[in-house]
């Protein structure tokens, strides 16, 4: 099978890569949260999305057979590099590279035909340099899990070197066969370094010209992050819902389900009908926590 894959957006890329991309990775502090709701939500400004995006033509697939996509970032050397004298260069050995996480498509398992039909973008894939923000300390397992899906979220070490590493994957059409990788696609065009602030003007003037989401650059500054002070000492009461507004409605792209109750601040219905993929897949466990949870098996 001869799958092609290029950039849909490969001008911009070529620009930035002609100067040595740079992609901000935060490490943000915290303020106390005791609504958990309320934490996700908070937290999901503190990993950066990548700019430019990750936009891909793909073709070549069969348009009848069923797919997915997986995206890691590879560390490119075991170099850490340093910006001096208006350009990049090693300056010694880094920190090891770690095993990237893959995050595949919100889409999940589609026909080939789909993701043939428009470009394929992974803009929720969001970067840190935070290891340990969402560890089972601050958040409870069933939230761990939600976050997980909902931010797309890869660590990476800042003044290194990375390279997005797209994978596609034809799935068995019975549970009983194996999953086939028929594509591992790297553009070299699409490197980067980590940072945890822009080092070269040139790369923050392309990403005030072409970034429309750059408006704290365009205004003189970076937008005032919040500091402890900003947060309240006192928790803020929990929100009531209605029936007819579910309370995780923000979280997702798809309307979710709710549950008539005569009492509107317990009409909770479980997150899992937003995690289960269309059909059976070998990632059915990660992306439904409650199979795990509950010991459901795949039908």
């Amino acid at each position: 099978m001869d799958v092609r894959v290029r950039l849909a957006n490969e001008d911009l890329w070529a620009k930035f890569h002609a100067n040595t991309t740079e992609m901000v990775v935060t490490k943000t502090g915290r303020c106390l949260i005791t609504d958990e709701l309320s934490f996700l939500l908070a937290h999901s400004s503190f990993f950066r999305k990548m700019f430019p995006k990750l936009e891909y033509i793909i073709e070549g697939l069969d348009p009848k057979l069923a797919y997915f996509l997986a995206l890691q970032i590879e560390q490119v050397d075991d170099n850490r590099y340093k910006f001096s004298g208006g350009e990049w260069s090693p300056a010694g050995r880094g920190e090891c590279g770690t095993v990237s996480k893959s995050v595949t498509h919100h889409d999940t398992i589609m026909p080939g035909a789909h993701w043939m039909r428009q470009p394929v973008n992974f803009e929720r894939v969001k970067i840190t340099n935070n290891f340990s923000d969402m560890s089972p300390s601050h958040v409870s397992s069933i939230y761990s899990n939600a976050i997980s899906l909902l931010l797309w979220r890869i660590f990476l070490q800042s003044m290194h070197k990375y390279i997005p590493v797209l994978s596609i994957f034809e799935t068995p059409s019975l549970p009983s066969a194996s999953t086939k990788q028929v594509a591992r696609i790297r553009i070299p065009e699409t490197e980067f370094i980590a940072v945890t602030a822009y080092q070269n003007t040139t790369i923050t003037q392309l990403k005030i010209e072409h970034n429309p989401f750059a408006k704290g650059f365009r205004d003189g500054g970076e937008r005032k992050r919040s500091t402890p002070e900003d947060c309240s000492a006192t928790p803020s009461p929990k929100r009531v819902y209605s029936p007819h507004q579910h309370p995780y409605a923000a979280l997702f792209d798809k309307p979710m389900p709710v549950v008539a109750t005569s009492a509107p601040q317990l009409a909770m219905p479980p997150l899992w009908p937003a995690f289960c993929p269309p059909y059976w897949s070998p990632y059915t466990y990660m992306l439904n926590p409650f199979l795990a949870r509950f010991g459901a098996a795949p039908k």
